[in-house]
C-alpha cells in the first residue's frame, strides 16, 4: 500500500477475477488478516513497514485510509486478492505512478500460508493485463531484491523482464534511509503496427486493445 497520487482510472470499477482469485477492493472486514499479514515478520520481511503500522492500530489505520481514497481523484490503487471461493484474504496487490509519465510499478504480497500456489503469479497476471489495457500506462515496473527468489519467478511468469540493476533509498520502515540494491524487472505495452505499415519484426508482439476510459 501507497499514499494517493494514483489515477481513479487504474482503479478497477469491478473485481478482476481468475479461476481461482478475485481482485477486489478492500473492506473493513479484511481488517483481521491484514493485520495478521503486517504482524508476521516473514511476509513483510523485504517490505518498509513501520512498528506502527505493524500494530493492529495501525494496520487499521492503513486499511481505512485506502479505503477512504477509493472516493477521491487520487486513489490508492490497492486491491485484496480474495479467494474466489470463500473470499478469503490470500494477499494484495496494487499500482503506484513513478516520476515518468506512463510509468507504473506493481507490487504483490501473499499470506505466508498460501504460498507455493501460484496465488501471486496469478494475482499479478490480472492485475498487470488491467493495467496494460489503460491508456495512461505504458510501462509496469516491479523492484525486486535478488535474494527474493519467489517473487523474481513471479515476475518472469508474467512477462516481466530483467531491465537491469536499480539502487533506491529506503523511505519508510526501520530501513529507512537506508540504500536497496535490487533489479528492476519490467513489461511494456505491447506494440501495435501503425496503420498502413506492412509488418515488419517490431511489431510481432501481439496488440493489446487499449481502453482510454479505465
Amino acid at each position: 500500500m501507497t499514499s494517493g497520487d494514483g489515477d481513479v482510472r487504474l482503479l478497477p470499477a469491478r473485481p478482476l477475477t481468475t479461476r481461482r482469485l478475485v481482485l477486489r477492493r478492500h473492506r473493513h472486514d479484511d481488517l483481521e488478516a491484514f493485520a495478521a499479514f503486517l504482524a508476521d515478520a516473514q511476509s513483510t520481511r523485504y517490505m518498509a513497514f513501520t512498528d506502527d503500522q505493524r500494530t493492529p492500530a495501525g494496520a487499521a489505520a492503513m486499511l481505512d485510509a485506502v479505503i477512504t481514497s477509493y472516493r477521491s481523484p487520487d486513489p490508492i490503487v490497492s486491491l485484496t486478492i480474495a479467494d474466489g471461493a470463500t473470499d478469503r484474504y490470500l494477499g494484495s496487490c496494487g499500482l503506484n505512478p513513478l516520476g515518468t509519465p506512463g510509468d507504473y510499478e506493481v507490487y504483490y504480497t501473499v499470506v505466508t500460508a498460501e504460498r507455493g500456489r501460484g496465488i501471486a503469479t496469478e494475482a499479478l497476471g490480472a492485475l498487470a493485463g488491467h493495467a496494460l489495457s489503460c491508456a495512461v500506462v505504458e510501462r509496469l515496473v516491479a523492484h525486486v531484491v535478488p535474494e527474493n527468489i519467489a517473487s523474481i519467478r513471479v515476475a518472469e511468469n508474467t512477462g516481466f523482464v530483467d531491465d537491469g540493476p536499480v539502487r533506491r533509498r529506503a523511505v519508510t520502515g526501520q530501513i529507512a534511509g537506508e540504500a536497496l540494491e535490487g533489479r528492476r524487472y519490467v513489461r511494456r505495452r505491447p506494440l501495435t503496427r501503425p496503420a498502413g505499415r506492412p509488418p515488419s519484426a517490431r511489431y510481432r508482439r501481439t496488440p493489446v486493445a487499449r481502453r482510454p476510459d479505465c
